[in-house]
């Protein structure tokens, strides 16, 4: 049943010797027992016998609801709690997120949790290289590639004098770390036998440790084969940040993580699902290409932030991957392969139901109900009729709250609708309309959220039942 399930059902114990850093040899006892809510009694004896407690966080998840049941348990027993991520290594992993959730969610410092490791070591580095061109400074975590270029002159004005060229590695959070914090207004960048990287600011003077630049795996970032598209960086702006936030952050369905870009008749679609909400924006192009890929949303989200202050972007999009090009800039993402979900034919067209609403007035509502729902969905429920509208929700643990809308026309019968607030508040941030329609099917059918304005961009959410 173990196997099948993929849960603990028997706890299960080992004990170890261990020799600290003080010297001292410890007799260690490991206790591993179920954590699914049907074995809370097994969970908080087992814990009474504890000194402390691991707590397991999945990177990619973050913090589930039975997690913070039992960590509460462990902190009321008095047991020291030690935060652990794990699953660092799947492409959804998110670890500041986590870590956050574990601090807002939990209530314990996570700051010292277990720190992500790039399956490839290498990879901690930046590759630092100045040839004819200038000097590029390349980084990787093997999802997506960024490389940078500082020419020798811009503008009429030498940005590098003196130079050499040559290659190096060197620590990326070290390097970045101590650039932030230089002060001089010109810095000197010295390799030493190509063991040591001398930084030099005429303040603060740092001596690193570095390799030899041709240990950096290649990567390929030719441009030559695949398909271009350019857009103005406020298109991708738009494109990504009124999709991109409705992608699963869930490995199980890789494709899911991604958001879907289809090309064709000059428009470009962008849509993404995690199987509860679905999100799609269209901008028209001037581009006769026609393509379908899925690129991962976070990387999306990602490349979208570094081309913030750049004009025009360039993509090109071949079999296994994508490259963006802006201000000298190249940034290379991996693909995820398989077929997205098909998703054209199921925004509703008919709409029996339909609530216009100021936006920040709903956002203020739901959020401050939310506050009294017991799970992580933070489900609420609205009701609608012609002359009244109103949020609530019902909470066996917490209680009860309502909120009634002041500012709002409903068209149809009387209609009541429960739903994950933090869906549909991520729906009417992304939108950024002052009034937002809200069109219903029917109680259990999933409805739409729109600008009543702006027909390029669709919100698609699966309402819920509640008891």
């Amino acid at each position: 049943i173990e196997k099948e399930r993929g849960i603990t059902i028997k706890a299960q114990t080992a004990a170890l010797q261990y020799t600290a850093r003080d010297g001292q040899t410890y007799n260690l006892t490991l206790i591993d027992t179920p954590g699914h809510v049907d074995f809370s009694y097994e969970v908080s004896r087992s814990l009474s016998a504890c000194e402390g407690a691991l707590l397991v966080v999945d990177a990619s998840q973050g913090v589930e609801a039975q997690t913070v049941a039992n960590c509460y348990t462990a902190l009321d027993l008095g047991v020291e709690v030690l935060p652990v991520l794990s699953k660092m290594d799947v492409p959804q992993a998110d670890p500041e997120t986590a870590k956050a959730e574990i601090e807002d969610v939990i209530g314990i410092d996570a700051s010292h949790a277990i720190a992500p490791k790039n399956p490839i070591a290498i990879l901690a580095n930046f590759k630092i290289e100045l040839n004819d061109r200038g000097l590029e400074v390349t980084g990787s975590n093997n999802d997506i590639t960024v490389r940078s270029f500082v020419p020798y002159e811009k503008n009429g004005k030498a940005t590098i004098t003196n130079g050499v060229p040559g290659n190096t590695l060197i620590n990326a959070h070290l390097l970045l770390d101590i650039v932030r914090r230089l002060e001089g207004e010109n810095v000197s960048f010295d390799v030493i036998d190509n063991a040591v990287a001398k930084i030099d600011d005429g303040h603060t003077c740092y001596k690193l440790n570095c390799a030899k630049g041709d240990e950096y795996p290649d990567i390929d970032l030719d441009e030559s084969a695949g398909i271009e598209i350019v857009l103005t960086s406020a298109a991708l702006s738009e494109l990504v940040n009124q999709s991109a936030f409705a992608a699963s952050n869930k490995e199980q369905r890789p494709a899911l993580t991604a958001v879907n870009i289809e090309v064709a008749d000059g428009k470009i679609t962008a849509t993404a699902t995690d199987s509860a909400r679905l999100a799609r924006k269209t901008i028209s192009i001037d581009s006769p290409a026609r393509l379908k890929t899925n690129i991962p949303a976070k990387s999306l989200v990602e490349i979208t932030r570094l081309a913030e202050n750049s004009e025009i972007v360039k993509m090109i999009v071949s079999d296994k991957k994508v490259l963006f090009f802006f201000d000298g800039n190249v940034v290379s993402s991996r693909l995820i392969p398989g077929d997205y979900p098909v998703s054209r034919n199921i925004i509703p067209s008919i709409c029996n139901y339909r609530l216009q609403v100021n936006s920040q007035e709903l956002l203020a509502a739901m959020t401050r109900i939310a506050i009294l729902s017991a799970d992580r969905e933070s489900v609420v429920k609205l009701s609608m009729s012609e002359d009244h509208v109103e949020v609530s929700v019902k909470s066996d643990r917490h209680g009860s709250g309502n909120e009634s809308i002041k500012t709002f026309q409903y068209e149809g019968e009387p209609l009541s609708v429960s739903f994950n607030s933090l869906f549909v508040i991520d729906a009417i941030k992304a939108l950024k309309s002052e009034d937002v329609t809200i069109c219903f099917q029917a109680e259990m059918r999933p409805f739409v959220v729109k600008n009543p304005s702006d027909e390029s961009v669709v919100e698609l959410i699966t309402p819920m039942r509640t008891y």
